[in-house]
């Protein structure tokens, strides 16, 4: 919204008198991640991240290959956690627009925040990365530890081998087997 001066009118649903207190607050979202630039490839787990004004409201994550083009969804009414994991799949693009929405108030109306374009593009035959399919947060605590993916003749990621991910916490031995910064 603009900044300046807005006047609000409030009236009462029902016809009773007293007291009603009024309160304002701003439900703003801003994505953080991917900010534009970024090239991401066919199997990648990637983050998409934002930050948002109103926690406790559910979020629509979706992703545009090309301004204008129908939103396909990547996590509908999802927790506004600003934090969605998606893995990279479908069309190639140079231009990717990711959003992310919230409902403001009762109308239908939507706050959201649009990425800079973003390049979806197959990865380099036989080149390698690391990657970690763990809960977020995890990676690096107690034994987790990230793996590694290959890039198919396909030019797509393949599974991620040889991570460790939490599991559940057997006693004993002193490892912290589910990643939570105890044993």
């Amino acid at each position: 919204l603009p900044t300046g001066a807005y006047t609000v009118e409030v009236t009462s649903a029902t016809a009773g008198l007293g007291a009603y207190a009024v309160t304002l607050s701003r439900f703003d979202v801003e994505i953080l991640s991917p900010r534009g630039g970024d090239v991401w490839r066919f199997g990648e787990r990637r983050l998409v991240s934002w930050r948002s004004g109103a926690p406790g409201v559910a979020a629509d994550v979706t992703l545009r290959r090309t301004p204008g083009a129908p939103a396909e969804a990547i996590a509908l009414t999802t927790t506004n956690d600003g934090i969605e994991a998606w893995t990279v799949e479908g069309a190639p693009s140079s231009e990717a627009l990711f959003q992310v929405c919230i409902p403001y108030g009762t109308r239908g109306v939507s706050i959201c925040s649009v990425s800079g374009p973003v390049t979806i593009a197959p990865c380099p035959v036989g080149t390698t990365r690391a990657c970690y399919t763990g809960g977020n947060r995890t990676l690096g605590v107690g034994q987790c530890r990230a793996g590694v993916q290959m890039c198919s003749a396909a030019g797509i990621y393949d599974a991620c081998h040889d991570e460790v991910v939490p599991t559940e916490e057997t006693c004993g031995g002193g490892l912290d087997q589910d990643s939570d910064g105890t044993h």
